[in-house]
């Protein structure tokens, strides 16, 4: 009897424990304003295609040589900027980059707002 017992408590725990209130699911993600789509490199000229989402603002290539921390965001210097009327995607160039290895990100300036893309390393 002992074990017959233990087995009907287990199977009314178990059957418990899959009972209740499940969570409803995660609303889908906003997508990111702005993101590079690609680079391309050609005859020593970057060009930098950028998907934004979001109408308005500026948006600006910054580019910096790659050094111990890619990720750092202290040395980035303006390349190129284009003022957004429309979502859509555009492109930006660095006509003169100045080391082998550059970092380059893309900023979104709206309003009081400013969004920064993740690095991308790019070699010449």
């Amino acid at each position: 009897m002992r074990p017959r017992g233990a087995v009907v408590f287990s199977i009314i725990v178990l059957a418990v424990m899959g009972c209740g209130r499940k969570l409803p699911p995660l609303p889908p993600e906003e997508p990111d304003p702005v993101e590079i789509v690609s680079v391309d490199v050609s005859q020593g000229e970057v060009t930098v295609t950028v998907r934004c989402a979001a109408p308005g603002g500026e948006v600006i290539l910054l580019g910096k040589p790659n050094d111990d921390c890619p990720a750092c965001t202290d040395d980035l210097i303006p390349k190129d900027a284009v003022d957004l009327r429309e979502p859509g995607e555009i492109m930006l160039k660095d006509s003169s980059p100045v080391s082998e290895y550059m970092v380059y990100r893309v900023s979104l300036t709206f309003k009081s707002s400013q969004w920064l893309t993740e690095p991308r390393v790019v070699r010449f």
